[in-house]
């Protein structure tokens, strides 16, 4: 099919092509020999652009494709010729194998299992921190995509610098958020990206509760009560943002809002937060989900942290009534938009919202941004709604939500796994093992003998693997998972055999 009247096909800067033929297929003619059509290549609205050299030769290992060591010395000899200067390959990350930059865990350090979902940054996988052996989130991304690779980099930062506020609340530490630090925003524990894999990966709190959009698929609009005590938590992490971080979320949703199963809210997802530098700064960026944008930001104006609250007053909304309040069958995107910019405050008739609760949501929807309360006012007012719920026991809907006992069974699935991958490996650590048991800890072998303690377990374990015990297929029969572990841990039991 020819091309249509006037097509300009896209540009191709960068490649050394410098001309195109059309025959009705769109033949490209290279005219240069600096295009390197082995190479791997990007297409977007400013053109195509090289993203990496492809002539490489990779293996793939359990963590991604690695750069074969021949390959890599390889480059490192064409590069110290091409240089004339010998270089040093502990000084070239990439070449070396020592390019994995981290902070508080590496990819080494934890094995992932299953993805709990994906946000603005990326999927979000559950993982086991191997030294520690904690549940954590992991939050991972190609670093090829530009707008998604700084969309995480923003959340690195931001969340680097609540760290750094004081107390120890990461990988080390222990569960209760530090000094300085808001317990209802999400604990970041970790990071590393390596240019192997070419992926960012962050390490997060690992909030069984799961997110508002989940439980209300689950168990149907929230309680209003519930939703109150909720919605005072979710307020004072906001406030933390707004005030002490001077951070717009700029995607606040209920996807986006963890909770714990003690029924405190976490926020989550600050892949495309940005920073405002004084009060009077404002915002004129697209970026969020359309479902959650303010007037202002759909109508492209400038916006500020009365944004956030307008996605506040909604997302308050689509849980109390269980259902996202406009009607996106109307006109697609586009009607959505006229919706959001035109329409009243979208509260159904038929929804029998309490009088605070109902207050509380045309407050935070009134379309003229200067008009809405902060959450500072909101929440130390503190907003009717707020006050009479702050007593309520949120965790009770939660767990009748969330199902405790599935969780429980899947953590200890995934743990006992984690488990047998870590007794099976040849190069076990004798530390991170001995970590598992206390003192009290007492393996039986097969022939009789019993040995007592983490540090005498972990050393037995350690010399069967370096055997080649590790070599043998096991066969997990049967898996109970019981609550009233040590310390409101779990009780795990696994019987299974082992095969030559």
């Amino acid at each position: 099919m020819p091309p249509p009247p006037n097509f300009k096909p896209p540009t191709l800067g960068g490649l050394g092509v410098t001309n195109l033929s059309m025959n009705g297929t769109l033949n490209l003619t290279r005219a240069s020999v600096n295009t390197d059509l082995t190479a791997s290549y990007n297409m977007d609205d400013e053109g195509i652009k090289l993203l990496s050299e492809s002539r490489r030769e990779f293996k793939l290992t359990e963590t991604g494709f690695r750069a074969s060591s021949r390959d890599a010395g390889a480059r490192r000899d064409s590069n110290a010729r091409t240089s004339g200067v010998a270089r040093d390959p502990s000084q070239h990350p990439r070449a070396s194998g020592e390019g994995e930059l981290h902070h508080n865990c590496s990819a080494k350090d934890v094995m992932v299992f299953g993805a709990l979902g994906a946000g603005a940054g990326g999927v979000v996988k559950r993982a086991v921190h191997v030294p520690t052996h904690r549940f954590i989130a992991l939050k991972s991304m190609t670093v090829f995509e530009r707008e998604k690779r700084a969309a995480l980099i923003a959340e690195m930062k931001l969340l680097c610098e609540r760290q750094g506020h004081g107390g120890e609340s990461g990988l080390t530490g222990g569960d209760e958020a530090g000094p300085g630090c808001c317990a209802n925003v999400v604990r970041f524990l970790g990071a590393f990206y390596s240019p192997e894999t070419n992926l960012i990966n962050i390490a997060l709190e690992y909030v069984e509760g799961g997110s508002l959009e989940s439980l209300v698929k689950r168990g149907g609009a929230v309680p209003q009560d519930v939703l109150g005590k909720i919605c005072g938590g979710v307020c004072a992490g906001l406030e933390y943002l707004h005030a002490h971080r001077r951070t717009v979320h700029r995607d606040i949703k209920p996807g986006n809002i963890l909770v714990r199963l003690d029924g405190e809210p976490v926020i989550t997802d600050f892949g495309v937060s940005a920073e405002l530098g004084d009060s009077r700064a404002l915002l004129d960026s697209f970026k969020g989900t359309l479902h959650y944008m303010s007037p202002e930001r759909v109508e492209n104006k400038d916006y500020d942290f009365a944004a956030d609250v307008w996605s506040l007053g909604l997302t308050m909304l689509e849980c109390a009534v269980g259902k996202y309040p406009y009607d996106v069958s109307d006109g697609g995107p586009l009607g959505l938009m006229v919706q959001i910019t035109r329409d009243e405050c979208p509260i159904p008739r038929d929804a029998a919202l309490g009088e605070h609760l109902a207050g509380f949501v045309r407050r935070c929807m009134r379309k003229n941004p200067r008009e809405r309360p902060s959450v500072t006012r909101l929440r130390t007012g503190p907003h009717p709604y707020i006050a009479e719920n702050e007593r309520v026991d949120a965790g009770a809907w939660v767990r009748k939500v969330a199902s405790p006992l599935d969780i429980l069974f899947s953590n200890g699935d995934a743990f006992v796994r984690h488990y047998y991958r870590l007794v099976d490996r040849v190069d076990v650590d004798v530390g991170t093992l001995a970590a598992v048991y206390r003192d009290g800890s007492c393996l039986t072998t097969a022939q009789g003998d019993q040995i007592r303690g983490g540090a005498s377990i972990a050393a037995c374990v350690s010399r069967r693997a370096a055997a080649g015990a590790g070599g043998l297929r096991r066969e997990i029969k049967s898996l109970d998972v019981l609550p009233g572990g040590v310390e409101g841990g779990m009780l795990v039991m696994a019987t299974g055999t082992l095969r030559g």
